[in-house]
């Protein structure tokens, strides 16, 4: 803002505030009266102010109180469009970090899902393969086990596909585990018989054994299931071949 007084013609004095010169509306008004004091008792005074009537001082404290009030208006909507912005960059910057968060769980459930489905799908590929290859020479009773385990590993599968948002939420602690008494010897054996043939592809032996009256043990049913035949599939994955791969079922006291 820029402002000068003249008096008959004669330039008196200039004064000048910016937004650079004020952080606060006190500060402003400071800056103003100082400027204004150098019009009345500057260097360019005439006669020791005998040219400074009352009219003229009437016009210059009006001036004043409109520069003043033009300030205070300035300052007030530069402050409030400062919180604004600074309002609209927070949110910004959580909805940036939000969104990270999201796309990183996004990608680990989509992880965790794939390894899940994987191992009964390549099942279901390598049985499919020993059926095609072999169709005439085996025998009725171990097409029609084949069959049996194509068709229980597509329920698994089905499964999965049905429980993905149950598997998201139990990723995140939001849902609670259908914790019971389970025999673990069956759901191993179970993960045993869906996956044997991965082994038996790959030339691996593998071996099972159950311990004697073994006591049920609490667990998710689904989910310890799932857990022992991501291990047998990694077992097969991670072995040579013509090597043994050993599931044991044991009490550890």
């Amino acid at each position: 803002m820029i402002g000068s007084a003249c008096h008959q013609g004669m330039f008196v004095s200039t004064f000048v505030v910016t937004m650079q010169d004020y952080a606060s509306l006190p500060h402003a008004i400071g800056i103003l009266n100082r400027q204004i004091s150098n019009i009345f008792y500057g260097p360019l005074m005439v006669n020791n102010l005998q040219w400074l009537t009352h009219e003229t001082l009437l016009i210059l404290l009006g001036v004043s109180l409109v520069v003043i009030i033009f300030l205070g208006n300035r300052i007030m909507n530069y402050q409030k469009d400062r919180k604004n912005l600074d309002t609209l960059n927070d949110t910004l910057s959580s909805r940036s970090t939000s969104s990270t968060s999201v796309n990183d769980d996004v990608h680990r459930f989509i992880g965790v899902v794939s390894h899940d489905i994987r191992s009964p799908l390549n099942s279901i590929s390598a049985i499919s393969e020993i059926m095609t290859m072999d169709a005439d020479q085996l025998p009725p009773e171990e097409i029609k086990e084949y069959a049996g385990n194509i068709y229980d590993l597509t329920v698994r599968i089905n499964n999965l596909v049905s429980n993905m948002k149950d598997i998201n939420n139990i990723d995140h602690g939001e849902v609670k585990l259908e914790l019971k008494p389970v025999k673990a010897e069956a759901i191993a054996k179970e993960a045993y018989d869906s996956l044997n043939v991965l082994g038996n592809k790959k030339r691996i032996k593998t071996t099972l054994s159950i311990q004697d009256n073994l006591p049920r043990v609490v667990a998710d049913q689904d989910g310890l299931k799932r857990i022992l035949e991501n291990l047998i599939n990694n077992a097969y994955k991670f072995s040579d071949k013509h090597s043994t791969v050993k599931i044991a079922v044991e009490h550890l006291k």
